[in-house]
């Protein structure tokens, strides 16, 4: 067993030199056996409030309460008001009756008093004035209806989708992807992610990449066309796909040089603007929800 470990792990202290000898090999060769290495990186901002329960969700929390309400004991309140009822039921008759014939109703009046059922009314109508005055749960009061805002949906996860320009000044307009950058000699993955930010933003947001590796990888090639006026010889690109979390709640100012247009959207609204099936297949782990 040992000597298949030691075996082993001598061919992969091999393995570098042979892909290099044969990467450059074939470099040597043609040009056109080369890929461009780009990394995109999805710009997640997280719910910024607990989304709504679903249906099963709902149905769980009613069956819970449910059975905590009928297993629990009654809270001293609860056994007043329990108690109010059963006196007040009686007092009140009486009261109608005194009322009825013209008596004197002051010494009844005492006796009712304030019962805990108005306790209870009062407290609620209280409670209903203050959700009222600050719009407690209402969406539309910090919520933003236009796609250009971080504070759009703010109980769904949200990416930046992107048409970028990659600085040529031809008024060319890329389709809509996630943000993306090739990688520039001696850089690694996660310097050009973070590079990727920087070139699309002005106010050096508050974005931080999640790991020093991707989380998926598309391949495409170019058409023939480009291939032959593409300066590097690349046959295509393989794109590495890496997360940035945003941590700040203030909006985000884009590069209008580097972005044509941009949007935040949802994810059934990025399934349905991004047209390219394998792309969107690259990026089934992106949301999670």
């Amino acid at each position: 067993m040992q000597r298949t470990f030691k075996a082993l792990f001598r061919n992969f202290q091999r393995l570098p030199i042979i892909c290099n000898a044969k990467a450059s090999s074939l470099s040597s060769s043609t040009n056109n056996r080369c890929w461009d290495i780009i990394v995109s990186v999805g710009i997640l901002r997280n719910p910024f409030i607990a989304p709504p329960m679903t249906a099963v969700e709902k149905e769980y929390a009613n069956t819970s309460a449910a059975i905590e309400y009928e297993g629990s004991l009654l809270s001293d309140f609860e056994l007043r008001e329990k108690e109010d009822k059963r006196i007040n039921t009686q007092l009140l008759e009486k009261r109608a009756l005194l009322e009825s014939e013209g008596k004197d109703l002051s010494d009844l009046d005492e006796k009712i008093g304030i019962s805990a059922l108005l306790m209870k009314d009062d407290w609620e109508k209280s409670g209903k004035t203050l959700l009222e005055k600050n719009r407690i749960g209402d969406l539309s009061a910090v919520q933003k209806n236009s796609v250009k805002s971080l504070w759009r949906a703010i109980d769904r996860q949200a990416v930046l989708l992107v048409k970028q320009r990659f600085s040529r000044t031809d008024n060319y307009e890329s389709p809509w992807a996630l943000p993306q950058t090739t990688v520039k000699p001696g850089e690694t993955l996660r310097e050009s992610a973070e590079r990727c930010i920087s070139e699309i933003t002005n106010n050096n947001p508050q974005i931080s990449i999640i790991g020093n590796a991707p989380f998926s990888v598309f391949t495409y090639r170019y058409p023939k066309n480009l291939q032959l006026k593409n300066s590097t010889g690349a046959i295509g690109g393989k794109v590495f796909f890496f997360t940035g979390d945003v941590q700040q709640k203030d909006e985000i100012e884009m590069n209008k040089d580097e972005i044509a247009d941009y949007k935040w959207v949802v994810a059934e609204e990025f399934y349905s603007i991004v047209k390219d099936q394998k792309y969107r297949s690259a990026l089934t782990t992106l949301f999670i929800e």
